[in-house]
C-alpha cells in the first residue's frame, strides 16, 4: 500500500471535526441552502471547482459516524452493497456474498 495515508481528527465534542470533514469530503453540499466561499486544495487542486467530480472526493476523503446513518430510500442490502457499487464492482455474486458477511459478522 504504497502511498496511502490515514489522518484521524481527535478533540473534545463540539469542536468542529464534524464540520471540517463535511467541508473536505462536500458532505456539506447535500444541505439545502448550504454554500462554499474559498478554496480548499488537495494536491494543488481545488476540490470546489466545477470539474472535479465529488464522489472522487468522498472516495478519497471518507468519513466514520458515531451512528449509523443509512440512506432511507434504500433497503439494506443496498445500503451496505452502495460502497461496492460506488467503486465499480458490478459482480452480483460478489456483491451478494460481501452484503451477507457483513450482516451476519458485524464489526462492533
Amino acid at each position: 500500500m504504497t502511498g496511502k495515508k490515514v489522518t484521524t481528527f481527535i478533540g473534545p465534542f463540539g469542536c468542529g471535526k464534524t464540520t471540517l470533514i463535511r467541508c473536505l469530503n462536500r458532505m456539506h453540499e447535500m444541505t439545502p441552502g448550504a454554500y462554499v466561499n474559498g478554496e480548499v486544495n488537495l494536491e494543488n487542486i481545488n476540490i470546489y471547482v466545477p470539474k472535479v467530480n465529488p464522489v472522487i472526493i468522498k472516495r478519497r476523503i471518507g468519513m466514520v459516524f458515531q451512528k449509523p446513518n443509512p440512506f432511507p430510500t434504500m433497503s439494506i442490502f443496498d445500503n451496505v452493497a452502495a460502497g461496492l457499487k460506488l467503486n465499480g464492482v458490478k459482480d452480483k455474486k460478489l456483491i451478494e456474498q460481501k452484503v451477507k458477511e457483513s450482516l451476519e459478522n458485524p464489526v462492533l
